[in-house]
């Protein structure tokens, strides 16, 4: 991975807002179902502009739900949606297996990593149980302060 580019919430807003346009104009979808964890984010913000409802039972997937992920890159994760659901995704490559109905940005090649805002600056940058603990514990004092 040679290549990062840094999408700031600015261009997530603007692309949530091209996608919900474009989305509401099919008027066919019921709800949205996103792809645990990368769809989660992009599916909750789209899901507040377009006013469809979030399912987050697999089981309840119907023909007009529609299915949301942050990036189709193999493919491998939306193949099972496919056949039968359509596809929204903020990345997609050239290389993927299911081109999104819905989408903004392409990837072309494989040297190159989008990095969303949600995301850790250094995609390297994790956090031990450890750690996690005491940012919980500080996060409490700083409430109990409040």
């Amino acid at each position: 991975m040679n290549n990062k580019i840094f999408l700031t919430w600015e261009q997530i807003d603007c692309a949530i807002e091209k996608l919900s346009k474009e989305i509401l104009m099919f008027n066919k979808y019921k709800n949205i179902y996103s792809i645990p964890r990368g769809g989660l984010i992009v599916g909750v913000m789209l899901s507040h502009k377009t006013n469809l409802p979030m399912i987050f039972d697999f089981n309840k997937i119907t023909f007009d739900t529609l299915i949301v992920d942050d990036i189709s890159d193999t493919g491998k994760t939306l193949e099972q949606f496919s056949t039968i659901n359509d596809v929204c995704c903020l990345v997609y490559t050239q290389w993927t297996s299911v081109v999104p109905k819905f989408k903004i940005f392409e990837k072309h090649d494989s040297n190159t990593w989008f990095v969303f805002p949600w995301e850790n600056k250094d995609t390297e940058e994790t956090y031990s149980l450890t750690e996690v603990e005491k940012i919980k514990e500080d996060i409490q004092m700083s409430i109990n302060d409040y």
